[in-house]
């Protein structure tokens, strides 16, 4: 492209990076928005760099194969996860949802923390947090099968329930339209992981176009997730002649996305708030950001 075109690299890395940057303004805006998702699947993937290896945790919409964010860290710790969780609880309104991991036990205590609400009870003190009630977290556990996980797993593997009933696990399996129904498992997020690989060089398992930084690497990912979700269509969502992406499924735009116009869509600023001071806020004060804010 460089030869080609005749630009300086740096100026390619740079529209780059604020071509991610602004992608990821993009999702938080339209994607990261209270919403009904009734199964959400999660992986994270293991990426090499230049001289160290990161890990990035992905999450997806089962139902519309939407992108809901990535988080980049440089192990697999707690951190990640809770970012991660916290990340996917933005965009989450309170009711029925079902989670859907792998094995590693870290993504029941991030969601046990993220996924929860204060009880305003009017006494003094702390309010004290609850967990969602319609909130089921099972895991797909690849390895020997064990008793009571053929009915939901087919003898792939075996469920590890983190939170909710069998019964409110199996229902929310019955009502969600996803690649395999009524079975528990991983398809939609592998295979995003796949689309990444392969449209990703760095992210290819064994590639000599390595990243050499984490934020370039994160800022990848918001510009191709961002496209994946509005730009080209899914062929699972196509009926007849009408071809849909993930954003018009989830009801977010009624039409298909060019690159130009996702690049250029106008993020609005965020909301004003005037610096901390001792004390409480006045209602005039209250009143000026309310009118700083809706004009």
């Amino acid at each position: 492209m460089i030869a080609a075109l005749g630009d300086d690299e740096r100026t390619v890395r740079k529209w780059a990076a604020e071509s991610g940057r602004h992608c990821r303004d993009v999702q938080e805006e339209l994607i990261e928005q209270p919403r009904v998702h009734e199964q959400i699947q999660a992986d994270e993937l293991r990426v090499k760099l230049q001289g160290r290896v990161v890990w990035v945790a992905l999450a997806i919409w089962a139902v519309t194969r939407g992108w809901l964010g990535a988080e980049v860290e440089p192990s697999r710790t707690r951190s990640l996860f809770d970012r991660w969780a916290v990340r996917v609880r933005r965009g989450c309104a309170p009711g029925a949802l079902l989670l859907v991991t792998e094995g590693l036990k870290t993504y029941i205590k991030s969601c046990s923390r993220a996924f929860r609400d204060p009880m305003v009870n009017g006494n003094v003190g702390r309010n004290r947090l609850n967990l969602w009630k319609g909130l089921a977290v099972a895991q797909c556990v690849k390895g020997e099968v064990k008793k009571g996980g053929r009915d939901l797993c087919q003898g792939v593997s075996f469920c590890r329930r983190g939170h909710g009933t069998v019964a409110q696990v199996g229902t929310l399996l019955s009502n969600t339209r996803t690649h395999v129904e009524g079975v528990l498992n991983t398809a939609s997020i592998e295979r995003f992981n796949a689309t990444i690989r392969s449209r990703i060089a760095g992210f290819a398992r064994r590639t000599r176009a390595l990243f050499r930084e984490p934020e370039r690497l994160t800022e990848v990912v918001d510009l191709m997730g961002t496209r994946y979700n509005f730009c080209p269509f899914h062929q699972r969502f196509r009926c007849q002649t009408v071809q849909r992406t993930p954003a018009m499924a989830s009801g977010i735009t009624d039409h298909i996305w060019t690159v130009r116009a996702g690049l250029t869509y106008k993020v609005p600023p965020p909301r004003w708030t005037p610096p901390r001071k001792r004390g409480r806020r006045s209602k005039a004060l209250h009143a000026l950001i309310d009118r700083w804010c809706n004009s």
